[in-house]
């Protein structure tokens, strides 16, 4: 009896110690201390869902290399910053006609070396007029091949005096008492023509030899600024004459005045002058 007590309270002493242990063994915590060289393995059960929420930052170091299988779409927004480095001479071949959106600034400057080869194809429709206003000075030169005398270029000059040619006359009276007249020509410069006097002549007929004529003018508007052009008389067995080339302008619709004067008011003196020239049709 007494065994069989002793042998019940050993087999429950034991159970007791088998569950302080098995309770032990569940709280306790094993640290595993690998180097980096020797991982733990681990393996991934089943595939986790990762959201990610933004933009993250990632840092790659050192440079991987990707192998790259055919050919992989790639679209790239905005303008990209690239720093690159070209050695040698690149093979560039361009199909069609790209189309460049460039912007100068400033005006570059072009070195031509040589005389250039310019082909022109299609050329354009022309039509009009062309009005080339030459100087005298600076002829436009004309040349060509072929039979020229059959087929001449024509040639005019819009400023030649035969085209519009001028020439005027007038007579001026100094009746008894009259030292002097002022009379003005009968036709004034046409509207939009400039008058251009090349030849003056004047004579002045006194009615005896007791007095001279003293005075022969020609008095004009020219760039709106009235000027009087004296010309000194010659005196001729008791008459007076002035013969003159001159140069002398009228502006258009203005006129033109002749202007004469004696030594005395005695009796009546006839003076007669005479205008040759061009008109000139301003722009």
């Amino acid at each position: 009896m007494f065994r069989s007590s002793f042998a019940i309270g050993a087999a429950i002493s034991a159970a007791l110690l088998l569950s302080s242990i098995s309770v032990c063994a569940q709280f306790r915590t094993v640290t595993v201390q690998n180097a980096n060289g020797n991982p733990v393995p681990t393996t991934i059960q089943n595939t986790p869902t990762v959201s990610v929420s933004g933009t993250v930052p990632v840092t790659v170091g050192n440079t991987p290399t990707v192998n790259v299988n055919g050919t992989v779409p790639v679209t790239v927004s905005n303008t990209p910053s690239v720093n690159a480095t070209i050695t040698g001479t690149p093979s560039v071949s361009i199909s069609g006609t790209p189309a460049v959106n460039a912007t100068i600034v400033n005006t570059p400057s072009v070195s031509i070396s040589g005389t250039p080869s310019v082909a022109v194809t299609n050329f354009p429709a022309t039509s009009g007029t062309v009005t080339v206003g030459n100087t005298v000075g600076q002829p436009v030169p004309v040349a060509g091949t072929g039979n020229i005398a059959a087929a001449p270029v024509i040639v005019r000059d819009s400023d030649q005096p035969a085209r519009q040619p001028f020439q005027e006359s007038v007579q001026c009276n100094m009746g008894p008492g009259a030292g002097g007249n002022i009379c003005t020509f009968p036709t004034k410069a046409p509207v939009g023509k400039e008058l251009v006097i090349e030849f003056v002549t004047m004579q002045c007929l006194p009615p005896d030899n007791t007095q001279v004529c003293i005075e022969l003018d020609i008095a004009t508007v020219a760039g709106s600024v009235g000027v009087q052009h004296h010309f000194g008389p010659v005196q001729i067995l008791g008459s007076a004459y002035a013969n003159q080339a001159v140069r002398i302008y009228a502006d258009p619709n203005t006129s033109i005045f002749f202007v004469v004067s004696r030594s005395s008011g005695t009796g009546t003196t006839v003076a007669v002058a005479t205008l040759s020239g061009y008109l000139v049709k301003l722009p």
